[in-house]
């Protein structure tokens, strides 16, 4: 097993781009349904000793998206040009464009219990988004077994964790994600999957253990590499990712995330900062 190290890998670590845009809504008809009006759409991720990356986008309609295609919606939707910075009481930086819609900064000083602001301000639009996020202290992983078991022809990715409880009321998240190698075409990018497994303490035992499997996803064979992350989160976090997962749509950063909880002042999506523990494992070994 290995902890996360993102230099020199000649992996794509979907959590740091697109991989959160994974489901798009297929156009229905319906009538007398108002418009809803164009904003930004957020999304950001902590990568320990890398930095911080944040994807922007726009919000669409299932209305809206006629026949086209996943790709070229993807492209129309992410912001092109944006000056976007990140702050605390102590620092201020400005992230780098990184590809259209996704940019970040490797010099964030991510110390716990620190309030952080987001300021966006899209340069081909009128558009504006701000938001602010306590980063709460990182929780780690005692110990993680990945391992796959079967149903029918189906191969199911099954974890089992072990951490221990940080002190008072605490929410956790399990983002499980199957790593893309750096050239993978954009429809692999797109059709990327992250699966959010939720924690709520009950503040009655020192050590969290139990484990779970993913039966949504029907794209896993074995010798899959997954990316196994702990994170400590915020409860509106919490509750965002509740709701995500009770939708239809399982990642949001460019379906309709109007029906989801929200901490961005003009948009979105979410602007969460957690430093997550995250290991690599290939699923090579069948639970008995």
């Amino acid at each position: 097993m290995r902890k996360l190290k993102i230099k020199g890998k000649g992996m794509f670590l979907g959590g740091m781009f697109l991989a959160m845009v994974s489901c798009f809504p297929e156009p229905i008809e319906v009538q007398d349904v108002p418009q809803v009006p164009q904003a930004i759409v957020v999304s950001s991720v902590l990568i320990p000793d890398e930095g911080i990356s944040v994807v922007l986008s726009y919000t669409f309609s299932a209305l809206e998206r006629g026949d086209k295609n996943d790709s070229v919606l993807l492209k129309e939707l992410l912001l092109e040009s944006a000056l976007v910075e990140v702050a605390s009481a102590d620092q201020s930086l400005v992230l780098d464009k990184l590809d259209a819609g996704v940019y970040a900064s490797n010099g964030l000083k991510a110390k716990p219990n620190t309030d952080f602001t987001l300021d966006v301000a899209d340069e081909n639009t009128p558009l504006v988004a701000t938001a602010t996020s306590k980063l709460l202290p990182r929780a780690f992983f005692d110990a993680m077994e990945l391992r796959y078991e079967h149903n029918n022809e189906e191969v199911i990715p099954y974890i089992a964790y072990q951490f221990k409880d940080l002190p008072g009321k605490n929410y956790y998240v399990i983002n499980v994600q199957k790593l893309i190698q750096r050239n993978a075409s954009l429809e692999e990018l797109i059709n990327a999957k992250t699966f959010s497994y939720l924690i709520e303490d009950d503040e009655s035992q020192d050590t969290i253990e139990g484990s779970f499997s993913i039966t949504y996803n029907k794209d896993y064979e074995i010798g899959d590499t997954l990316m196994v992350s702990l994170g400590n989160i915020s409860p509106a976090y919490y509750d965002y990712l509740d709701k995500r997962n009770q939708s239809f749509f399982l990642i949001d950063v460019v379906s309709e995330p109007y029906n989801l909880p929200t901490n961005i002042n003009g948009g979105y999506g979410f602007f969460e900062l957690f430093v997550p523990d995250s290991w690599i494992e290939t699923m090579n070994v069948e639970r008995k």
